[in-house]
């Protein structure tokens, strides 16, 4: 037999759904209930805890939960550790130790085995290593450990840090990454619907399986055409007859439903089947059922081609039908702005009407830019703005978990996914990468770059696009440093001169020194008061020597070269103070200006083209002073009075008055329409100008209209944030005025960053500063100055000295619920401030500092995505193939790149696909794609695929056999478009697992090997001393299909072959193999046998290799069976035919029958190769091999008349579980004869020449 390569395939046939996924879901739903307790274990480990600090992660534990994935990754060395505790040599060990025999036993990654016991912990490990079957055992489990992340046990007490790490999150190293890690956990990722995006079929399935060529697109829209005969638009025919006039009430929210309702109304069945047949694909031929959602698909796919021709080509960047999303002219517009503007472009460019309009731009916007489809988004959002940056990068994190998942999503949904920070390194490379593109549409939408740029040079656009916008979002950040920088004082200025001169002087910032008498040298006891050496510097008392410490010797003694080197503080202060406040004034224009360029663009205009006046508020300061008996007020009070932190500025534009709320302190700034109504009605724009004003500051007037005003006077008095409160009692005065600009609305810079680079706002910004500052250069320079004991009292007596500007500022909590993590508390709407005491103008720059952060949030917030953009475009720089001159059409996480990209390298798109798949695996996206995989058909496999006529990279795919032909596997498990041409199919396995150690596979081979030597003793001691005994020839019979005395010789002659040389088989001859290539579960290099045989079973030939045994499938073939050693010992037995008795694959027995268990084995086939093999046809049974009956048949000739007569006894499985059912009688009796009447019921009493109803027998060896 010219053999090569044989192969094993005892799990080669998946099982149907009531097989394997009990398995899969039970890990689900295990995962699940572990995913509930670590959240649980988390938040009670960090409540009252501050964001820095850590936790003590070995006081968290979790209960184990059975079938979690976890659990079945543990269980192998779990069952490892428990046979091996119960081996009479570590009961050796234990005693060696004085180990209590109830003690808990795990082992650690390192290698080391401990017993624990009433808090008392041993290592056992030096002992347990001197025993050699100890030492595999214990090198095995350590492996294990280290797959799972540290610790291999039996009892149910799991560590949250394993469990985190198990799952290939990274252990949080503080609080603050604990929560995003809940935030992680806790967030309901939404699955993508059923169609997904619908351009499935167009742009491409998840695994490459399927994209539609450019031959395929014209055959849909030839035949389209033949379907409408030249009505119009498909779409539109279809709307008439399944919506009538209920196609007008469509808009984004209830498209999706108007859509499904087209696609599986029954008169357009046959047209979706049409388009099947003429692109062949499954479901075209007779007997080929297909699905309603691909007749769907279908008709979808061919709705978009019709409408928009060019789908699927190559239309440029943010193209859709020749519109462009994000061209320059769309700054700042909304959502529904653009939507709209997509419909009349629809509607004038592709004759689309006017009531279909809103579907077609819908289904194209769903494969193009989903972003405007999400739900519930605010009035405020807009293209271009920061926020639309962060908003964009969610979107494109949510699709990259599940494509079309955002149509169903809100922006508070997409929001809450964009603030959960990546979980582990490699999606930090995903969120980067996905956080590049937003960045370039925000620089196409602002002018930054161009589109033919981009196109020209992605890598050198991003890079602009990513700096400009750097420069930017850095504005505010560089404003919140400068004002959170402490201004110099003199008190500081004082400390560092002191600590120069006397550095060995420990107490200079002691009250300890005390002033003396001027006619003397005793102290002056009279209302004495203690001052520092540092106070006395600043006011520079230090040098007069009339201070000094009560007992000897005296600083002056101490230190004589004090008094000659000090320096007066006053002059360095003055200096410094100066230095700093220049960036102060810049940071604050800065906010001011930013604040105003935010605003929507109608209202720059009007701010910028019209005739702007200026109010403060205040409250009434009203005195009824006699001899006069009316309200009067005094100028001085009414300055004070006068609210600082914001001003009302009201433009008349076009013959109109708007009016609009700057609130400094905030950085914000809003348009009030009911303040522009009272303005003009009261008429307050003649009233005189406080800018204006001579008289003296004293001088009494009378006192002011109080109006009912439509905002909160306390945003301007007290900093309190605006929107708590809507209306409020005060007064509103006119400041001053600016003339009209000479600026026109095409001078007007279209969008914000425009706006604030251009400075336009620079003389609003400076009339704002000049007049209503938050603070004067007087006011501060006297606070930072301060003032100390001694000054406070000189000046006590002029009144001189007060507290420099009190001022109520808004406190902690406000600030508080701005950087809350919770939207109801930080969107405003519901803040609540507490207001303390009076706090001086240099704490208000403290908390302007703070303000302006939460004014910044939003900028702050798409800073993150500038800087994961920066490492984002690093990766794509470091994978780009520049090599690569043709573009390639990205698929999965590629299509997020906009195919920008066109040049990234293979390794570089697998790199971003692993992590994409791990992100759908944390969480759980996947999971039902691979339930479906796993048990939707039992045909289902995986493998690698090259399109024909492509040269390039093969792609790995999931399919579907039906019949003899593989196709491409859609998210619902069903098989759909074209037959797999040049699929190889790999391997059958889809649950998702830690792949074991090879230690592990070959300890559990070794102990294999001497239980496949004694199921080969006991068979032949049965065929040679029971051979005349009715239950084995029976056995004999149901297996090869007779029991003659020649038949009976002919398997003993094979038996004592392989007893033979099964005993010269070791682990050297066995090669652990982790990726199998055809399913297997081990393999024979029968030629390599022969070899090694001939060479008298040279242990050292350098061929003695000949046994592959594939790690994964067969670690998951002994899971499945409860870890039964005897299962392998089949295996083995089976491959040792191959190599001893030369025998092939035929047929198999499938180890996965329906509602299988452990050691369940369904012969069916089996019998009838033995009962009536000329009847077998290989190509329609499941468990038949093809290539095995096409070998047989060219062999046929050349065997044995007995062998060409019965194949069965060339069938390598016929041999293994023949021999495993002998073994059976001698080992359990009483299920050998089960076994045996199911078969013999089945084979005696099948009414045509094969059996058709499944025969399952039990061959576990577990009791």
């Amino acid at each position: 037999m010219n053999q090569q390569h044989t192969a094993a395939n005892y799990n080669l046939q998946p099982s149907s759904p009531q097989d394997i996924t009990p398995r899969l879901k039970q890990g689900i739903e295990g995962d699940k209930i572990e995913r509930g307790e670590i959240i649980a274990q988390l938040k009670s480990a960090i409540s009252g805890k501050e964001n820095n600090e850590q936790i003590d992660w070995e006081e968290l534990f979790i209960t184990v939960t059975e079938g979690s994935s976890f659990e079945q990754a543990l269980r192998p060395g779990a069952v490892m550790l428990r046979n091996m505790i119960d081996k009479p040599a570590f009961k050796e060990v234990l005693a060696y130790y004085a180990v209590h025999p109830d003690a808990s036993f795990y082992v650690v990654d390192a290698g080391h085995i401990i017993a624990s016991y009433n808090g008392r912990e041993i290592r056992l490990t030096a002992k347990t290593k001197l025993d050699p079957d100890l030492n595999d055992d214990l090198v095995a489990i350590a492996d294990i450990a280290a797959t799972i992340d540290r610790v291999v046990f039996f009892d149910n007490q799991l560590g949250v840090a394993q469990w985190i790490t198990f799952h290939e999150y990274e252990l949080p190293e503080d609080v603050k990454r604990i929560k995003n890690l809940i935030k992680h956990l806790e967030f309901d990722y939404h699955p993508s619907p059923a169609l997904g995006n619908y351009w499935e079929a167009i742009t491409g399935s998840e695994d490459k399986a399927l994209v539609l060529s450019a031959d395929d697109r014209q055959t849909i829209r030839t035949l389209t055409a033949q379907h409408i005969g030249g009505r119009g638009k498909l779409l539109v025919d279809l709307c008439s007859i399944v919506l009538g006039n209920r196609s007008k009430t469509a808009n984004r929210l209830n498209c999706r439903e108007l859509l499904h309702e087209l696609g599986i109304h029954p008169y357009f069945k046959s047209w979706s089947e049409n388009y099947l047949k003429a692109l062949d694909w499954y479901g075209s031929k007779s007997g080929e059922s297909v699905s309603e959602l691909n007749l769907e698909q279908a008709l979808m796919t061919a709705i978009i081609l019709d409408i928009y021709p060019d789908a699927g080509g190559d239309e440029r960047r943010n193209h859709i039908a020749g519109y462009n999303l994000y061209a320059p002219e769309n700054i700042e517009k909304s959502v529904p702005e653009v939507f709209t503007e997509l419909e009349r472009h629809l509607e004038n460019e592709h004759d689309i009407p006017s009531n279909t309009s809103t579907l077609a731009a819908y289904l194209l916007l769903a494969g193009r830019a989903p972003e405007f489809l999400v739900r519930d988004l605010p009035e405020s959002l807009r293209l271009g703005t920061p926020e639309w940056i962060t908003f964009c990068r969610g979107v494109a994190i949510a699709e990259a978990n599940a494509c079309g998942s955002v149509l169903s999503m809100t922006f508070a949904n997409v929001m809450q996914l964009e603030a959960i920070e990546p979980v582990n390194k490699q999606l930090e490379i995903l969120h980067s990468v996905l956080s590049v593109d937003p960045i370039i549409d925000w620089a196409l939408l602002n002018n930054v770059i161009t589109l033919e740029q981009v196109i020209s040079d992605y890598k050198g656009s991003g890079d602009r696009a990513i700096e400009a916008y750097q420069t930017f979002a850095d504005v505010y950040s560089q404003a919140v440093a400068t004002l959170s920088t402490p201004l110099p004082s003199r008190k500081a200025i004082s400390r560092e001169i002191l600590e120069q001169i006397v550095p060995d002087c420990d107490f200079i910032d002691e009250k300890i020194l005390f002033e003396k008498q001027r006619s003397g040298h005793e102290f002056n006891n009279f209302e004495p008061l203690a001052m520092s050496m540092v106070e006395l510097n600043m006011s520079n008392h230090l040098g007069t020597l009339n201070w000094d410490l009560k007992k000897s010797p005296g600083i002056y003694q101490k230190f004589p070269h004090l008094v000659p080197n000090l320096v007066s503080t006053e002059g360095i202060f003055k200096r410094r103070f100066d230095q700093a406040y220049a960036p102060l004034e810049k940071a604050m224009a800065s906010i001011v200006n930013l604040a105003l360029s935010a605003l929507p663009p109608a209202d720059r205009v009007r701010l910028l083209c019209g005739e702007v006046t200026f109010f403060t508020i205040r409250p009434s300061v009203a005195i009824i002073q006699p001899p006069d008996l009316f309200p009067q007020e005094k100028q001085k009070a009414k300055d004070e009075a006068t609210g600082r932190y914001g001003v009302v500025m009201c433009s008349r534009y076009e013959g109109r008055l708007y009016c609009y709320e700057l609130f400094t302190l905030h950085g914000e700034c809003r348009e009030n329409p009911q303040l522009a109504a009272l303005v003009q009605k009261e008429g307050l724009l003649a009233q005189p100008a406080r800018l204006d004003f001579t008289d003296h500051i004293n001088s009494l007037s009378k006192a002011a209209k109080t109006h009912n005003l439509p905002t909160d006077i306390e945003s301007y008095t007290h900093g309190v944030p605006p929107g708590n409160t809507q209306s409020s009692h005060g007064v509103i005065e006119k400041l001053g005025s600016l003339n009209a600009s000479v600026k026109t609305r095409r001078t007007v810079k279209p969008g914000y960053y425009e706006s604030y680079q251009s400075e336009e706002f620079s003389t609003l910004t400076n009339f704002i500063l000049k007049h209503r500052p938050l603070w004067t250069y007087v006011e501060l320079i006297e606070d930072a100055r301060g003032r100390t004991a001694l000054e406070q009292r000189y000046l006590k007596e002029e009144q001189q000295f007060e507290t420099f500007i009190n001022i109520i500022v808004p406190f902690k909590s406000c600030i508080e619920d701005f950087f809350s993590d919770d939207p109801d508390r930080n969107r405003g709407s519901t803040l609540s401030c507490t207001l303390e005491l009076a706090m001086t103008v240099l704490l208000v720059v403290g908390v302007a500092a703070k303000a302006v952060s939460v004014a910044a949030k939003a900028v702050s917030t798409a800073s993150k995505a500038r800087a994961l953009a920066k490492l984002g475009l690093g990766f794509l720089h470091s994978v780009f193939n520049p090599l690569d001159g043709t573009p390639e059409l990205i698929l999965g996480i590629g299509k997020y790149l906009k195919k920008g990209v066109s040049g990234i390298s293979r390794a570089g798109l697998n790199s971003l696909e692993n992590a994409t798949h791990q992100f759908r695996r944390l969480t759980g996206s996947a999971d039902s794609y691979d339930l479906i995989k796993a048990a939707q058909r039992t045909d289902i496999g995986q493998g690698t695929w090259r399109p024909l006529g492509s040269s390039g990279d093969s792609f790995v795919v999931s399919a579907v056999r039906m019949q003899d032909d593989w196709y491409a596997l859609n998210r619902l498990g069903q098989p759909w478009g074209k037959k797999l041409k040049n699929f190889d199919l790999s391997f059958k396995s889809y649950v998702r697992k830690k792949l074991l150690p090879d230690s592990f596979v070959s300890a559990y081979v070794k102990r294999s090997l001497p239980i496949a030597q004694t199921k080969i003793d006991t068979a032949l001691h049965q065929l040679v001393a029971n051979s005349a005994d009715f239950e084995v020839k029976a056995v004999i019979k149901y297996f090869f299909g007779n029991s003659s005395t020649q038949t009976v010789e002919h398997l003993t002659e094979a038996l004592r072959k392989m007893k033979k040389d099964l005993n010269h088989i070791t682990l050297k001859n066995i090669d652990i193999v982790k990726k199998p290539s055809d399913g297997a579960l081990a393999a024979m290099l029968p030629e390599t046998f022969a070899r090694w045989k001939a060479a008298n079973y040279s242990a050292d030939s350098v061929e003695s290799r000949f046994i592959k045994i594939y790690s994964d499938n067969m670690t998951d073939f002994f899971q499945k069976e409860r870890f039964d050693k005897g299962r392998i010992a089949d295996g083995v037995v089976h491959e040792m035919s191959h190599g001893s008795q030369r025998t092939i694959d035929l047929m198999y027995g499938n180890p996965d029958p329906e509602f299988g268990k452990a050691g369940d084995v369904d012969v069916t086939q089996l019998m009838n190769l033995a009962k009536h093999p000329e009847g077998l046809d290989p190509f329609t049974l499941r468990d038949a091999d093809h290539n095995g009956f096409r070998e047989f048949n060219q062999l046929k000739k050349d065997l044995p008349k007995i062998v060409a007569e019965a194949p069965a006894l060339l069938n390598a499985d016929s041999y293994a579980l023949a021999i495993g059912l002998l073994n059976q009688r001698s080992a359990n009796y009483p299920r050998f004869l089960e076994n045996l009447g199911r078969m013999r019921g089945k084979f005696d009493t099948a009414t045509g020449k094969h059996i058709t109803e499944a025969v399952i027998i039990n061959l576990s060896t577990l009791a």
